[in-house]
């Protein structure tokens, strides 16, 4: 949503944030990418132990939305920002695990900002617990503030 947030701004012409922080983000509605099979039984936070929460998941939203609607929303840059055009924006940290079924989808995000020429950092933590940056307790976050508070104080300035 924040990416979405970030073109809607950008084409309002409302001044934009100094620096977006992403994590653990979904950027496409597309399945096709690799991990998003290689680690669908790897990523228990967001898939749930043998699969069933994202199942169900996609069922229920696709419940509600009218047959054909989908296919054309897959492809809209506010649904899906992988496809928008992220000119002009300001620097995105990407945080992402490398286990996560949302990793490829963080790496085409990050590629498509550079090719945008969009300053972009990519952070892929080793380990597979999706959005680990809530667990201010773990090693890991911890030294994701780290890159954070860097990442803030640089594009700050």
């Amino acid at each position: 949503m924040v990416l979405a947030l970030l073109l809607l701004l950008r084409d309002a012409c409302v001044p934009l944030p100094k620096g977006t922080i992403s994590f653990s983000g979904l950027f496409s509605f597309l399945t096709n990418l690799p991990s998003y099979y290689e680690n669908t039984f790897k990523d228990p936070v967001a898939i749930g132990l043998n699969g069933d929460i994202l199942r169900e998941l996609i069922r229920t939203i696709f419940k509600y939305i009218p047959l054909g609607v989908y296919e054309t929303l897959k492809y809209n840059p506010l649904v899906s920002p992988l496809f928008g055009d992220f000119k002009r924006v300001t620097p995105i940290q990407f945080f992402v695990a490398r286990d996560e079924v949302n990793r490829d989808g963080s790496v085409a995000m990050y590629e498509k900002c550079l090719q945008d020429g969009v300053h972009a950092e990519l952070i892929i933590q080793d380990h597979g617990l999706h959005a680990w940056n809530v667990w201010y307790y773990l090693d890991e976050t911890k030294a994701a503030f780290v890159e954070m508070n860097r990442f803030i104080l640089q594009v700050g300035n």
